[in-house]
């Protein structure tokens, strides 16, 4: 190695965020995971098991995860 920092690319969606000098696609996933995250709000609205209450849980903080890493991606 010369020294340089390697970045290695897993998925495609890192490349696009590399490229999106706007922020567009960036907005774009939030809106998406958000609106996710509002489905699974109201399933558990409409009154759920306690063993789906518990899945929908999880998978709302999957979400909330999946923001976080998309807001600090650089």
């Amino acid at each position: 190695m010369d020294g340089k920092k390697e970045r290695v690319i897993m998925v495609d969606m890192e490349q696009k965020l590399i490229d999106d000098k706007s922020g567009q696609y960036r907005r774009e996933l939030l809106s998406k995971l958000h609106g996710y995250e509002g489905d699974v709000n109201r399933l558990i609205g409409a009154g759920v098991s306690s063993e789906k209450f518990e899945v929908y849980e999880k998978i709302k903080k999957a979400i909330k995860q999946a923001c976080y890493v998309i807001e600090k991606f650089r």
